[in-house]
């Protein structure tokens, strides 16, 4: 059994042993998991590479098994390593932070106005969007009942709330 090192970001990342029977190569990959985004795979030999695929998340660790045919893997020559590179980035989503005055976060009059009876709330933008989440309680009227058909319910810091979004002129969207 061969044991290589698994390369991801210019630094030795974690292992990878290959073994050879029944005219496959068994090859198997184990590396820490970054959690930023999809890895790919690629054994690399004096003579080239062989893709092996999306390495998948197990146990906080990234993970890859496959049997490829013995001659792919023996026309690499001699194995020097795994090189394992991020195919596509995860978005990270960005957090919600509270306000205790939602109505300063619109100069829109009407929406002012309407925010001015929220005491507390939350907001995080994306892209171009700005999110605006207002509890909803009972016994307490709908907040900013005037937008009702844009409201999307969502949990936001452990309350339920009403989530309006408005684009950049501050239309509801």
């Amino acid at each position: 059994m061969e044991q290589l090192m698994v390369f991801c970001r210019d630094s030795c990342q974690g292992e990878a042993t290959v073994e050879r029977k029944d005219g496959r190569a068994e090859i198997a990959v184990s590396m820490n998991d970054p959690t930023d985004g999809l890895y790919r795979a690629i054994l690399t030999g004096e003579r080239g590479q062989l893709p092996l695929g999306v390495m998948a998340p197990h146990h906080g660790r990234l993970v890859l098994r496959r049997r490829p045919y013995l001659r792919d893997v023996e026309q690499l020559g001699t194995l020097r390593n795994i090189q394992v590179s991020r195919s596509f980035a995860f978005r990270r989503a960005e957090a919600w932070k509270k306000t205790d005055c939602p109505a300063d976060l619109v100069s829109d009059a009407f929406l002012k106005e309407r925010l001015l009876r929220q005491c507390v709330g939350w907001w995080k933008r994306s892209g171009d969007r700005l999110l605006i989440a207002l509890p909803l309680d009972e016994g307490v009227p709908f907040p900013v009942e005037a937008l009702f058909c844009f409201a999307k319910p969502e949990v936001v810091d452990g309350r339920h709330c009403i989530v309006y979004t408005f684009d950049r002129e501050e239309n509801p969207c």
